[in-house]
């Protein structure tokens, strides 16, 4: 799956040489006060159950050849050369060319504290992502991406669409999700569900109120959906949502 800024790859059958994996490749430019601009890639994943994590710089000469970079990069974890995360005759290459070579060709560069900081666990409106590398007693490790987006449905009007993609202990998954509007107040705890069907604690939920990014999720959820405070709710939709 490609969306600008992020290429997820999965397998999840080992077969004909290549191991189980689920890697996820994040980029976005830096610019440098000389006025110059870096792509920058991070790597996140799991190889055959082993977690690794990368990052590295290409210069705006260099940028054509992420592919082969990233390939090199997944290479170093067990993923065989002809796999290749991401190469000229996949269908999303063409799409991530282009977008990259249009960030890097922008014609007014953003100012440096614009470029965003990749952190391990990151939240941009519409897309949070958790992730964790060292497996405890108490958690597993995980790496998931939550995206979401307000769709129109011809019956039942606006409603919040949610796509969990990602890995459990090894095991990928992928899950997916509509609330309505007068029920998208209680995206977390639904989230949390789905999420602990596929192994992660509730108690260790990946979007829970006291973590900072649950207000700005909520926040943008409710601008996107045109919510106010003392709409009413719809009893039926409790059921059909599954609250």
């Amino acid at each position: 799956m490609f969306k600008p800024g992020h290429l997820h790859r999965v397998n999840r059958d080992e077969a004909d040489g290549q191991p189980v994996y689920s890697v996820d490749l994040y980029y976005h430019i830096k610019f440098l006060p000389d006025g110059n601009r870096k792509l920058v890639m991070t790597m996140l994943g799991n190889v055959a159950g082993e977690a690794f994590q990368e990052e590295f710089e290409l210069s705006k000469e260099e940028a054509p050849n992420f592919g082969s970079v990233a390939s090199r990069i997944a290479q170093k974890y067990g993923l065989p050369t002809q796999t290749g995360l991401i190469a000229k005759n996949h269908d999303e290459y063409d799409q991530m060319f282009a977008d990259i070579r249009s960030k890097l060709e922008a014609p007014e560069p953003l100012p440096v504290s614009a470029a965003p900081a990749m952190t391990v666990d990151r939240y941009i409106p519409g897309h949070l992502h958790r992730v964790n590398l060292v497996a405890t007693k108490d958690r597993p490790a995980f790496n998931v991406d939550i995206y979401y987006d307000v769709v129109q449905d011809p019956a039942e009007g606006k409603m919040l669409h949610i796509e969990l993609i990602g890995q459990v202990s090894g095991t990928s998954f992928e899950e997916s999700f509509k609330l309505h509007s007068d029920t998208a107040y209680n995206f977390a705890s639904v989230i949390t569900r789905a999420a602990h069907k596929h192994g992660i604690p509730v108690n260790q939920s990946l979007i829970m109120r006291n973590h900072k990014e649950y207000d700005l999720m909520f926040a943008d959820i409710r601008k996107r959906l045109d919510l106010h405070a003392g709409d009413p709710i719809n009893l039926d939709h409790l059921d059909s949502d599954g609250l």
